[in-house]
């Protein structure tokens, strides 16, 4: 958990100190790390480790970086997007909380069934 500060530290100072990226929108950059996304798979698909390692680590900061500019153009912070997820997954996959062991089909009908909800 210390390098993960670390790294947000980072992308908070690269918010504050970077003319690029003061100057990039949450639109822009989510094309940035769109583009790291692609180079993680294709790492994948090549089964090359150092590479995958190391754009496992571009994709992370790209994503910390787009956090941060969402929180500076749309006001909330991180916090507020992982509160979300967890109460998401929560509801989507209670399974995996109390250790209930269910097949792939059952988390599928559970999952999409739990998705129709969500939808009403």
């Amino acid at each position: 958990m210390e390098k993960i500060r670390e790294l947000i530290e980072i992308a908070s100072l690269n918010l504050n100190n970077s003319p690029f990226i003061q100057k990039q929108t949450a639109i822009d950059h989510s094309k940035e790390l769109q583009s790291e996304i692609n180079e993680l798979v294709d790492a994948l698909e090549k089964n090359e480790s150092k590479d995958i390692i190391e754009e496992i680590g571009d994709v992370l900061f790209a994503f910390l970086i787009l956090i941060k500019i969402c929180e500076k153009e749309f006001g909330f912070n991180i916090n507020d997007s992982i509160k979300s997820s967890i109460v998401k997954i929560k509801r989507r996959k209670p399974h995996i909380f109390n250790n209930n062991k269910i097949t792939l089909d059952e988390e599928k009908k559970y999952w999409n069934k739990i998705k129709e909800e969500e939808k009403k």
